[in-house]
Formats: structure tokens, C-alpha cells, sequence
């Protein structure tokens, strides 16, 4: 019998002890979102990211659209939702967390990366790094589950949520170039450090992944399901323009799908000026581009 005592007591010990850690996991993980440098996944969970029209895609679209641009020059409440990095399997999931938490919006700009939108590319993933801090919500920490980056023992335990950065006082500095606006775009008035050449890049469609292409057909199918209208958006580069490319799309997309291509005849955008490196545009760029992206808007019938 007093065996049996002791066994329970160390048994109810372990659990208290188990309790106040995972107490103390939870207490760590929601003070950084005070810390947040980057608030969009918090707003978007928390049912704050209610807009007329959303900007998805990677880097391209973060430092080369300028969502507070297309509000002013509209009136309808913009957001950009691109992220450092971001392909495909990120703009779906992203997508969908939009819908599952907040009201759809009327339309969304999903920017193309030429020639790699449909690569196997070192920079180009499902960035999770982001939902790290977020990963007390249940419905990040399912995805990090899914892609094996945490494990199933985390559904039940905010311990084995945790990261060796919930335990630093302070978080990591963003550097400036990737710096969040409130807009959620990312322009920057930075140059590269690297020299600037004008560059050549081939697309080449042997390379594209069937799965990609299946990530598009399927991030437009829930534009269809929600009534959004759905343009791919594609930015200029500091190179060749792959026309074999913007066709390749153009084949995988449905008539309901519009394509708004920069204008590749305006010499504006052989400026080294409007380019921070051979992808991404500079803030002159960024807002010379989305003018064009506005007046592409209005053709449409879309806003002011």
C-alpha cells in the first residue's frame, strides 16, 4: 500500500511539473508577439486581415508591389501577404489560413517568379521559419507537424513547441531590406552590394516539377470556390524576359484567370536605378511598376 502511495505521488508530481513547463512554454511563446517584427500571420489568425484585394508571392512581390500604392490610388484595402522565399506550397497554405480565419476578399495578385515559379529551387520553399513564434496557435503548429519540422507529441505538449529563440530576450534584427512596411510590403531604397549586370536566364519547361504546376491549378481553384478573382502578376527582372514562360501559364490557367505581364517594350525598365539586384526591384522600380499594376486594375473595372 505504500508503495503504491509513493508511486502515485511521484506520478502526480510529474505532472504537476509537466503542467507548470508547459505553463512556462506557453508564457514564452505568446511574449514574442509583442516582438513580432513581421505581424501579418498574427493579424491573420486573429481574423485581422479583412481586405478588398491581397498580394501573394515571394520575394518579388514583397519588395516590387507596393500595396499601400494600389489603396491610396483605388480605395480598395490592400495587403501584402509576400514572403522572403515563398513558393507555391506557401502561397496555398497561406491561402487557405486567409479564408479559415477571415472573410474572403474580392481579389488577390499572385505574382510569378520567371523562369523558377515551377523549379526545384534553394531558395524557393515553404519558408516555416515563419510560423516558429506563432507555433502556440494550434493551426501553425499542425503545419510544422505536416512538413515533420515538429512532432505529433506537440499536440499536446507547448514544450516540445519550443525553439532555442523563445529562450532570447530579445529577437533577431530584420535587416532593412527586408524590413516590413504596415502594408506588408518590403521596398527598399538599398542597392546591392554585388555589382549589377544585365543578365540571361532560359526557361526551361523540362525542369518545371508536376507538382508545382499542381499547387497553381489548386491556389486557383480556391480562388474560384471563393469568388476571387485571381490575376498572376508578373514583375520585371534585371534580365531576358521569358516569353516561353508567361505561355507555359497561360496553358495552365483557366480563362477566368487574369495575367497582367510588365511591360517589357518600356525602356523605364532597362534602368539599373529601379533594380536593388537582377530580381528584385528598388522602391523607384517597385512604384513605377505598380502604377502599371493600378492602371491594369481600373482596365478591369477595379476600384477608383
Amino acid at each position: 500500500m505504500a508503495a503504491m502511495q509513493k508511486f502515485l505521488l511521484k506520478i502526480s508530481l510529474f505532472l504537476v511539473l509537466l503542467f507548470a513547463a508547459d505553463k512556462g512554454a506557453y508564457f514564452l511563446m505568446v511574449r514574442f508577439e509583442d516582438q513580432l517584427q513581421d505581424p501579418r500571420l498574427l493579424q491573420i489568425i486573429q481574423g485581422e486581415m479583412e481586405r478588398d484585394l491581397l498580394v501573394f508571392g515571394s520575394s518579388k512581390g514583397a519588395k516590387g508591389i507596393s500595396a499601400r500604392q494600389i489603396a491610396d490610388s483605388t480605395q480598395l484595402t490592400t495587403h501584402n501577404l509576400s514572403y522572403n522565399g515563398g513558393d507555391l506550397s506557401w502561397q496555398v497554405f497561406l491561402l487557405k489560413t486567409v479564408l479559415k480565419f477571415n472573410a474572403a476578399p474580392q481579389t488577390i495578385l499572385l505574382t510569378m517568379d520567371d523562369p523558377i515559379e515551377f523549379y526545384d529551387h534553394e531558395n524557393y520553399h515553404f519558408p516555416s521559419y515563419n510560423l516558429y513564434p506563432l507555433a502556440h496557435y494550434n493551426h501553425y503548429n499542425n503545419a510544422l507537424i505536416s512538413i515533420e519540422e515538429h512532432s505529433p507529441i506537440s499536440r499536446y505538449f507547448l514544450t516540445a513547441r519550443l525553439k532555442a529563440g523563445h529562450f532570447n530576450s530579445e529577437l533577431d534584427p530584420v535587416a532593412a531590406i527586408d524590413s516590413v512596411r504596415p502594408d506588408g510590403s518590403q521596398l527598399t531604397q538599398l542597392y546591392s552590394p554585388q555589382k549589377l549586370w544585365y543578365g540571361y536566364f532560359k526557361y526551361e519547361p523540362e525542369c518545371d516539377l508536376e507538382y508545382k504546376e499542381g499547387l497553381l491549378a489548386e491556389f486557383e481553384q480556391i480562388c474560384r470556390d471563393h469568388h476571387i478573382q485571381l490575376i498572376l502578376i508578373y514583375p520585371p527582372n534585371f534580365r531576358n524576359y521569358n516569353f516561353a514562360f508567361w505561355e507555359r501559364i497561360h496553358e495552365l490557367t483557366g480563362p477566368q484567370v487574369l495575367h497582367h505581364h510588365y511591360n517589357v517594350d518600356d525602356p523605364k525598365y532597362g534602368e539599373p536605378d529601379f533594380y536593388y539586384d537582377a530580381d528584385h526591384l528598388r522602391r523607384p522600380g517597385a512604384e513605377y511598376f505598380t502604377a502599371e499594376v493600378i492602371e491594369f486594375l481600373r482596365e478591369k473595372g477595379m476600384g477608383k
